[in-house]
C-alpha cells in the first residue's frame, strides 16, 4: 500500500499521469485505496443515530409475503442479481461473500458451497445449500458456461464492460436490492440516522426495515423457528464467540442438510425458484 501511495503523490499533479497510474492499479491496491478513504471520509464526517425506543422491537426480516413481492420483480435480464439474493435467503450468505463464489466452490454432490476468507484464500466454511438452491445454480451456470469461463469460474461475473474485473461489484449488488425493493413497495423505514455533517446527504438519512442484510436476518429467523437449537443456528450463519465451550459443540453435515432442505424446500422458496429457473432458461 505505502508504494501505491508514494506513486500516488508523484503523479497527482497531472490528470493525464494520474488517470495512467490508476489503470495500472491492480484489483487489490484499489481495494485498499477504498477502504483508505472509507475510513479518512468516516472520521472527517462521522454520523450520529436517531434511532426511538420502537427501533429495539422492529421486525426486519422479510415475510413470505415480502419475499414473493420482492422476487416477483426481478426481470428476466436481472436474473442474475435474483439469483444472488435468493442465495442469501436460502444459504444465508453475506454480499461479500456471494460475489467470490466460483463453480468448482459448489460441490453439488455434498450439497454445499465452499466459502474461501479473502486473506491467504483459506476454506473457512462449507455451507450447506438446500436442493432448491443447487438447482438453479446448475441451471444458471449451465445457460451462462461461456462467460462463467471468461471470468476465470466467477459464478457472479460482471458484465460491466467498462471495468476489468472478473466478479460483479459489491455495491452493484447493493444498488439493484435498493432499485428492487422500491419496486416491489417494500421501502418502508422505522428511523433516521442523522448525517448532517456527511457532505453526501447533509440531513437525515433514513433507515429501511428491509435491507439485503435482511435476507441473512431472515435465514437465520427461519431456521431457529424451526428448530429451536441456538448453537445449531450459529453454525450455520457462522458467528464467533469467545466462550471455550463452543469449540466442543458440533453438528453433523447431515443435520445441517436436512434442516436447511426442511425449512427452504417449499413455499414461498419453490415458486421464486421456479420463476428464476425460468427468466435463466429464457436468456
Amino acid at each position: 500500500m505505502g508504494s501505491v501511495v508514494s506513486a500516488g503523490r508523484v503523479v497527482c499533479g497531472n490528470e493525464q499521469n494520474w488517470s495512467v497510474f490508476l489503470r495500472s492499479l491492480s484489483f487489490h491496491d484499489l481495494s485498499k485505496l477504498g477502504v483508505l478513504q472509507k475510513q479518512i471520509f468516516n472520521v472527517k464526517y462521522p454520523s450520529s443515530s436517531y434511532k426511538p425506543n420502537l427501533s429495539r422491537n422492529v421486525y426486519r426480516v422479510f415475510s413470505d409475503n415480502d419475499l414473493l413481492k420482492f422476487f416477483s420483480v426481478v426481470k428476466q435480464k436481472e436474473v442474475k442479481q435474483g439469483l444472488a439474493f435468493f442465495l442469501q435467503a436460502t444459504c444465508g450468505f453475506r454480499i461479500g461473500e456471494i460475489v467470490g463464489i466460483k463453480v468448482q466452490d459448489i460441490d453439488f454432490e455434498r450439497g454445499v458451497i465452499s466459502l474461501h476468507e479473502q486473506k491467504a484464500g483459506k476454506i473457512s466454511s462449507d455451507q450447506p445449500a438446500p436442493f432448491v438452491c443447487l438447482d438453479l445454480l446448475e441451471s444458471w451456470i449451465e445457460t451462462n458456461d461461456k462467460q462463467v469461463a471468461e471470468h476465470k469460474d466467477f459464478v457472479f461475473f460482471s458484465g460491466n464492460p467498462l471495468f476489468q474485473r472478473d466478479s460483479i461489484d459489491v455495491n452493484s449488488f447493493r444498488n439493484y436490492f435498493q432499485r428492487f425493493r422500491k419496486r416491489a413497495g417494500l421501502d418502508q423505514t422505522y428511523a433516521e440516522r442523522n448525517d448532517s455533517a456527511n457532505p453526501k446527504h447533509q440531513t437525515n438519512r433514513p433507515l429501511y426495515k428491509l435491507t439485503s442484510h435482511g435476507f441473512r436476518r431472515s435465514y437465520g429467523t427461519r431456521l431457529y423457528t424451526e428448530c429451536k437449537q441456538r448453537e445449531l443456528i450459529k453454525t450455520l450463519l457462522r458467528h464467533k464467540k469467545k466462550e471455550s465451550v463452543d469449540a466442543y459443540i458440533q453438528f453433523s453435515h447431515q443435520q445441517q442438510i436436512e434442516l436447511v432442505n426442511k425449512v427452504f424446500n417449499r413455499e414461498p422458496f419453490t415458486t421464486i425458484a421456479t420463476d428464476l429457473k425460468e427468466k435463466i432458461c429464457l436468456r
